[in-house]
Parts: structure tokens; C-alpha cells; sequence
């Protein structure tokens, strides 16, 4: 079950260029790593992959791509990866704007509405 800590942190890969070895993946974990909000970030160079937990409140995946193309990292276009990036990008919009209203107040009728009903 998720804490309030954890509610915002959302997890996506990121299918890069130029993980090339142990070396590079350390590099990509490192320069990751510094940008506030990070998580946790594992890097794969056989896979081409960078799995990175982030906090949605404090970083949005399109830092997380830029920082990896400053790294020298650049994600990988295709028309899935378009598909999928666009796809994590909308869950997080969602997520954001859901988690940020108060639970109280999504399950009362808004203010006034009682008048209506009497």
C-alpha cells in the first residue's frame, strides 16, 4: 500500500542510446541521481534501459529525458517509444492532478449544493 510519501513517486523506463557498459550505466545513475526528486535509478547497458523513480511533485519526465540527453544519453525514437513516453507523461498528469486535491473535499458535495437539496 502506498504512503502519502510514496503516492507521488512513479516509476518509467527509458529506453536510451550510448549505455555502452558498467562505466556508462554509472554515469547515467550519477548525473540522474543529482536532479532533485529522484528516487531510484538503475541502469542496464544490455538492455539499453534506464528504469528511474521519481517524484511527481518535484520533477517531470521531460527533465528526466533532458538530463539523460545532457549525460549523453539520448532516448530512443521510435513509434513505440513515442506511444509510450506520451502515454507516461499523460498517467502523470493525471496522477498529479489527482493526488494534489484534498480526499475530503472530492467526496462532498461542493459548497452550497446542500441549499439545492432541502
Amino acid at each position: 500500500m502506498k504512503t502519502p510519501e510514496t503516492a507521488f513517486v512513479t516509476h518509467h523506463p527509458f529506453k536510451v542510446q550510448g549505455l555502452e557498459g558498467v562505466a556508462s550505466e554509472a554515469l547515467a545513475q550519477q548525473r540522474l541521481a543529482a536532479l532533485p526528486g529522484i528516487k531510484e535509478v538503475h541502469a542496464n547497458w544490455l538492455i539499453g534501459e534506464v528504469e528511474v523513480a521519481y517524484d511527481l511533485r518535484a520533477v517531470e519526465e521531460e527533465q528526466v529525458e533532458e538530463r539523460l540527453r545532457e549525460a549523453g544519453f539520448p532516448p530512443v525514437h521510435s513509434l513505440l517509444q513515442d506511444l509510450k513516453v506520451e502515454w507516461y507523461r499523460y498517467n502523470d498528469r493525471y496522477l498529479r492532478e489527482f493526488l494534489s486535491h484534498d480526499s475530503i473535499t472530492i467526496n462532498r458535495p461542493p459548497a452550497g449544493i446542500g441549499n439545492l437539496l432541502h
